[in-house]
């Protein structure tokens, strides 16, 4: 993987956050399902979901690996994975057109940085 590639985040970009929901509740699974959340979100707390949105990921083969700290540190967990990847022979598919994914664990406006955790996934 490119570091320079990666995506650098701030808590203020953070409010765009993937949800890693491997069987969604019945509610959200179709095209209308995003309405149904949106409504919900509106009915429930004082936010604007009018860009939320649905994307359906077929990530396939992939090496994940939970990083814990702040996000400056992840360059570390990236060279981890490298390290994996190199050791077992496997190739990511990471290009322009296919990035790794992170899902965060948590609030970063609520958690202190060191307690952050990370799910990094990279693509085989």
């Amino acid at each position: 993987m490119n570091e320079k590639r990666r995506p650098r985040h701030s808590p203020k970009q953070l409010s765009g956050v993937l949800l890693d929901v491997h069987n969604p509740p019945a509610e959200i699974r179709d095209a209308g399902g995003i309405n149904w959340a949106c409504m919900e979100v509106s009915r429930k707390k004082d936010l604007d979901p009018s860009a939320a949105r649905l994307q359906i990921f077929n990530e396939g083969l992939c090496v994940q690996y939970m990083h814990y700290g702040p996000f400056d540190n992840e360059p570390a967990t990236v060279a981890k994975i490298e390290a994996f990847l190199g050791k077992n022979g496997l190739i990511s598919e990471i290009d322009e057109t296919r990035r790794h994914h992170e899902i965060y664990l948590g609030d970063p406006r609520k958690t202190s940085p060191e307690r952050m955790r990370t799910v990094l996934h990279v693509y085989l």
